[in-house]
């Protein structure tokens, strides 16, 4: 399950020996990104999680992808939010198998409904955002008509020549 999630969400497929055998960041970092959620959320060995992958990793491999996982983690905010992104989609998947026994496929299926409809709402809060941006630009301009003008705003009172 975690395996999938992070090929679903980095898009960089875990299963394929052509991508485990590179060592581009964005490669190593999916495998960090793995081997320690694999370590948080299983009982499985050091030795079990790098052999989940093909080519296999060996157990000093995957923890020296922990380590610096975790460093990485601490410097790098991009690395950590990924991180943080991760975890929170296998709590939550984790979550919903276990309460409602549903299957993976089907908590990752609302998992990535949850997740459209949550960036259309993001989307709409930013219109919504720019029409006050631009309701509050127009109240700007007339009132610095009204006040060019001789009136005093926030005042029922007119100033008197």
């Amino acid at each position: 399950m975690i395996k999938q999630v992070v090929i679903d969400t980095i898009g960089i497929d875990l299963n394929d020996e052509s991508k485990n055998s590179k060592r581009l960041s964005e490669y190593v970092d999916a495998r960090r990104l793995y081997f320690s959620l694999a370590r948080e959320f299983t009982t499985m060995s050091l030795s079990e999680i790098g052999k989940s992958l093909k080519p296999y990793k060996d157990h000093a491999t995957v923890l020296y992808n922990i380590r610096q996982a975790a460093d990485s983690k601490r410097f790098n905010k991009i690395f950590r939010q990924k991180l943080e992104d991760l975890r929170s989609r296998v709590e939550y998947i984790k979550s919903q198998i276990k309460d409602s026994e549903i299957d993976f496929i089907t908590a990752l299926n609302r998992l990535e409904q949850m997740e459209s409809k949550n960036e259309e709402l993001i989307q709409k809060n930013k219109e919504l955002l720019n029409q006050i941006e631009k309701i509050n630009g127009k109240i700007e301009r007339q009132n610095k008509y009204l006040t060019e003008n001789g009136y005093v705003i926030g005042r029922s009172v007119f100033k008197e020549d």
